[in-house]
């Protein structure tokens, strides 16, 4: 066994336990109600310059077909799987515009270049600072979350947790951690350039959050 393969195996067999929030530096915003969670989670996002939108699943596939018509988006790279894989394809063919799959093949120019937006689906999602998790994998890699100049995100309700440290204890984060884990606020901003605050120079120039009520 190599250096670096022994180095894993003890790390991946250590018995890691998250830390509770009594050692916390500071106090950690924690919701009253569920409304109280969902307030602040919108807030802080569209705070963030994020467009937010609340629906039942029911209304996903008409909620995604105006989207796409009302930003004009003609054509949308998006995974293979996930719960709401159908009704995205299904929602694309009503808008009239292309769907398209992510391949290690594909030319990162025309990614950059002809690519419209991306749907996604999240992982989790964190109220306190208005929070995408996204858990990249094969299905849908990283470049769909941080390419296209429109991300629009799919989030379940019930995966809204108070903050950061609930969302590791509850998935035990600590014990099966990914390559990555793309934690999103908002839009791509910097301010690097004559300390003037402009949206999309690294990434996504619109973020777009479906939150769906089951």
């Amino acid at each position: 066994m190599s250096a670096k393969h022994a180095i894993l195996s003890r790390l991946r067999s250590a018995n890691v336990l998250a830390k509770d929030d009594s050692h916390c530096a500071y106090q950690q915003w924690q919701s009253q109600s569920v409304d109280d969670k969902l307030a602040r989670f919108q807030s802080r996002l569209i705070d963030s310059h994020a467009e937010v939108i609340s629906i039942t699943k029911s209304e996903l596939t008409e909620t995604l077909q105006h989207c796409i018509e009302e930003n004009a988006l003609q054509r949308i790279i998006t995974g293979r799987k996930g719960n709401c894989a159908t009704t995205i394809s299904q929602s694309i063919t009503l808008a009239n515009a292309e769907q398209c799959y992510f391949d290690d093949s594909m030319e990162k120019q025309w990614l950059f270049n002809q690519v419209n937006a991306s749907i996604t689906h999240s992982y989790g999602a964190i109220a306190d600072t208005g929070t995408i998790v996204l858990w990249p994998d094969a299905d849908e890699p990283r470049a769909l979350s941080l390419v296209p100049d429109h991300h629009i995100v799919l989030v379940d309700v019930d995966t809204l947790l108070d903050n950061f440290s609930e969302m590791i204890r509850h998935h035990q984060l600590q014990q099966g951690m990914p390559t990555n884990v793309i934690l999103v606020s908002g839009p791509s901003k910097t301010a690097d350039i004559q300390q003037t605050l402009a949206y999309g120079a690294h990434g996504p120039k619109k973020l777009t959050v479906i939150l769906i009520y089951i």
